[in-house]
């Protein structure tokens, strides 16, 4: 028969903080899913999975999962 684990105050808490946090780790969400705030036209988008914001320079990856096409 397995051994059981022992439920002490440090595990719980930390299988709560795991609860509570999981939800907002997911790793991406549908376009459909979020809203726009902004515009497609300030993106430069590479063709190699990345784009680039003309205004910041930041370069964002492009996520693939969930995504229908």
């Amino acid at each position: 028969m397995p051994k059981l684990l022992k439920a002490t105050p440090r595990s719980l808490l930390l299988l709560l903080l795991l609860m509570i946090t999981a939800p907002g780790m997911a790793a991406c969400r549908s376009e459909s899913e979020i809203p726009s705030t902004t515009p497609t036209a300030d993106f430069t988008d590479h063709g190699d999975g990345t784009v680039t914001h003309q205004s910041t320079g930041l370069m964002w990856m492009k996520c693939p999962w969930g995504r229908v096409a």
